[in-house]
């Protein structure tokens, strides 16, 4: 109901942009720098949700907290990520969105390595580590994905609603994608290297921007 009220109140008219033909839809989907985006982004929430699927049985685990903790532990992730998103935004339109996703990668990278320091420190030395990475990786992946769709827009402004789309299919994707690695993780009993498989994903998309060029004050 608020969410209604927020739309209804402050989200701006519009007028109906051009219809895309399938033509320009194709093209589109061929184009070597918006697929360069598109894998970044799967390879992103790959590393996100190779963690988040499994937070619970993995802050129970490593710092052996039971499941009334999960819920803080989700708020401050939810609350980090909206405070990311924000940033994120006002920051791609002042320092390029590419400079953004390089920078949340890194920070990323950072809480993920955290995760696997807190579970090396043992239950009673883990969540001074863990819960600030908890936070950095909040504020980061969701971040990054605000400043990805920036750059979407930017390589293609007049078919933005249909690579805004094209990214919705490449974070199911990597979803699925996270949600089966940290299951192989998991059931190996390798609760310890869920944070080294989400960094793994998250070098991944890394290498990805940084090897696809490009200006990183640039809006793409």
């Amino acid at each position: 109901m608020f969410s209604l009220f927020g739309i209804l109140t402050r989200l701006p008219c519009q007028r109906p942009g051009v219809t895309a033909g399938l033509g320009e839809r194709l093209a589109l989907a061929k184009r070597r720098d918006i697929l360069g985006v598109l894998v970044t982004n799967v390879l992103t929430v790959a590393g996100t949700f190779t963690v988040y699927t499994y937070l619970g049985v993995f802050i129970a685990s490593v710092a052996g907290l039971g499941s009334q903790a999960l819920a803080p532990v989700l708020l401050g992730f939810g609350l980090a990520g909206a405070v990311g998103t924000q940033l994120s935004g006002s920051a791609a339109d002042r320092w390029g969105a590419r400079m953004i996703v390089i920078v949340a990668g890194w920070l990323a990278l950072v809480a993920y390595l955290a995760f696997s320091l807190s579970a090396a420190l043992g239950p009673a030395r883990a969540m001074p580590v863990l819960l600030p990475a908890i936070l950095i990786w909040g504020l980061a992946s969701w971040g990054l994905i605000t400043a990805q769709q920036a750059r979407l827009v930017g390589l293609a402004p007049a078919l933005a609603p249909i690579s805004l789309s094209m990214n919705s299919s490449a974070i199911y994707l990597g979803s699925a994608m996270g949600a089966a690695a940290g299951a192989v993780v998991v059931a190996n009993g390798a609760m310890e290297r869920l944070g080294w498989a989400a960094a793994g994903f998250d070098l991944a998309a890394l290498l990805s921007v940084l090897l696809s060029g490009g200006s990183t004050s640039g809006r793409s």
